[in-house]
């Protein structure tokens, strides 16, 4: 039997609908968390995107539909689980993107990702600060501003 996690929440009817164009035939019934689908070969177990990829490298399930960016936080948060997992392809629905922000008042000179660099290195360095990053994604942050 596949065990195939489907998110919940606001992706989830896309995911029952990409069954349904296949052939499938899937109902979500209210008083029952996990949908059931019509192919006996196929359990459905419906987690947060977030889990998946965490489930999926201790070897609880087999194949999973989530987004591109929760599985390179989680592979970049954990190298060794995230190498047990392999992205198949691209569903082209969902989508997110990530942005920076910061408070004009605060920060008015930053207008760029360098102009936030610079702040960081020279203004929070020279008073003894630190820079707090608030985010979802810490090691993507983290990544993407080492490379910047």
């Amino acid at each position: 039997m596949i065990k195939f996690y489907v998110p919940d929440g606001h992706l989830e009817k896309k995911v029952l609908n990409l069954f349904q164009k296949a052939g499938f035939k899937v109902s979500v019934n209210e008083r029952a968390y996990n949908p059931t689908i019509d192919d006996p070969g196929i359990l459905l177990k419906r987690i947060r995107p977030q889990d998946f990829p965490f489930v999926l490298s201790l070897g609880k399930g087999d194949i999973a539909i989530t987004g591109s960016d929760i599985l390179k936080e989680f592979g970049l948060k954990y190298p060794d689980l995230g190498n047990k997992i392999e992205e198949l392809m691209d569903l082209k629905f969902g989508g997110t993107n990530l942005c920076a922000a910061v408070c004009e008042d605060i920060m008015p000179d930053v207008k760029n990702i360098g102009d936030f660099r610079d702040y960081a290195e020279n203004v929070m360095d020279n008073d003894g600060n630190d820079m707090v990053v608030a985010t979802e994604y810490p090691n993507i942050a983290g990544e993407y501003l080492l490379w910047q």
